[in-house]
């Protein structure tokens, strides 16, 4: 929260910085149990970072990632859903679908189908991660 104040202070409402504070703020707040405080900052956190950032920034999908963090805790499954396959398609625009972020977003997607009991939906993403991360490390990884 010092960090969020400082920053805030400094270089004002509308700046990278400002909204990472809010993003790093909303994780510690949903990992200490407050979810609804963890919601709002992640909020405010996407909002900022669409205002000063083009619609594709590879930010914007890390904010929606951890946003679809924050719903998913609060159990609000097609929220978390929205989130993650906004985060996936940003990644797959700005990584290519061969990337690790790629993968850890098409997992997040599946992980919300699963939660809202579309395990068809949920088994397509899960595979489609699995075979992006042995694209990338080979069969024969650990």
């Amino acid at each position: 929260e010092k960090a969020f104040t400082m920053r805030n202070e400094i270089y004002g409402r509308k700046n990278m910085f400002t909204a990472a504070s809010l993003d790093c703020m909303g994780l510690a707040n949903v990992k200490l149990g407050r979810l609804e405080e963890g919601l709002k900052n992640h909020l405010e956190a996407l909002q900022i970072t669409k205002e000063i950032l083009p619609p594709n920034h590879i930010n914007i999908a890390f904010s929606y990632n951890n946003l679809g963090i924050a719903y998913h805790k609060l159990k609000k499954h097609q929220e978390e859903l929205e989130c993650q396959q906004k985060a996936l398609q940003i990644k797959e625009e700005y990584y290519g679908e061969n990337h690790v972020h790629t993968a850890a977003s098409y997992n997040n997607v599946g992980r919300a189908y699963e939660n809202l009991g579309n395990y068809e939906e949920a088994l397509k993403f899960g595979e489609k991660a699995v075979q992006i991360e042995r694209n990338i490390v080979g069969d024969n990884h650990p």
